[in-house]
């Protein structure tokens, strides 16, 4: 199910509004028409593809990956956002860990969320969890470098939530941070404990001078994953 929030907020020194989308994988009612089918596009190369199922998610029904894969099979949530100077973009989506499933014998992405702007689809910046080799972390990948590995570790049976944040600070040299974060839900995937972190920050004229972004979702079950759940983009303003 789709959810849509808008929340104009104002305070004395600082006025703030937020849009919200919040896609639960809930509703189902045939494999043409479903939360997935209906939010989301592959590119025109895509082999395989996520499905949705209507069991394994947290609440419900879940997004289950393909078992392996390429960018050009990423997802793209079929919302842009409108994208200027004091912008803050967020994405997140819950996934369920199973180490069993990671492959050791090739790279395997484990979970990408990624910000694409509308004026270059090869321009990127987001979070990535990555299970090459069979060792996880967690980095920050943008179009020319990224943050570094942080290596993690992760339980099988646990519910996990990987947030991907790009601030759009612009300026002379438009300047974007970039954060990464993840949190450790439980076997329930209703607690939210952070347990690791990444930030950036980058010169990207594309992006930061970008009309609009986009949000795309990558995620493969070599990479370690069962399950996929509650994806969650939202875009804020300030003023």
């Amino acid at each position: 199910m789709r959810k849509n929030i808008f929340l104009p907020l104002s305070f004395v020194f600082l006025s703030f509004s937020t849009h919200s989308e919040v896609i639960d994988f809930n509703n189902y009612v045939s494999p043409t028409d479903n939360d997935y089918v209906n939010n989301f596009t592959t590119g025109v190369f895509t082999q395989n593809t996520f499905t949705q199922s209507t069991t394994s998610g947290i609440t419900g029904g879940s997004l289950i990956p393909p078992t392996s894969g390429d960018w050009n099979d990423a997802a793209t949530f079929n919302q842009n956002f409108g994208n200027s100077e004091y912008k803050v973009h967020t994405a997140s989506i819950a996934f369920k860990f199973d180490e069993s499933a990671i492959n050791p014998y090739r790279y395997n992405e484990t979970v990408s969320l990624l910000f694409i702007p509308s004026q270059d689809w090869n321009h990127y910046h987001g979070a990535v969890i990555d299970g090459s080799n069979g060792e996880l972390g967690l980095r920050f990948q943008g179009l020319l470098s990224g943050s570094g590995y942080t290596p993690i570790n992760l339980v099988s049976g646990h519910w996990y939530k990987l947030e991907g944040r790009i601030e759009n600070i612009g300026g002379a040299f438009d300047q974007i941070d970039s954060y990464g974060f993840l949190y450790d839900l439980g076997v329930s995937g209703l607690e939210n404990n952070l347990i690791a972190s990444a930030a950036s920050t980058f010169s990207d004229a594309e992006l930061s001078n970008s009309e609009t972004i986009s949000s795309q979702l990558f995620s493969e079950k070599w990479g370690g994953v069962s399950a996929l759940d509650n994806y969650t983009v939202s875009s804020i303003t300030y003023n």
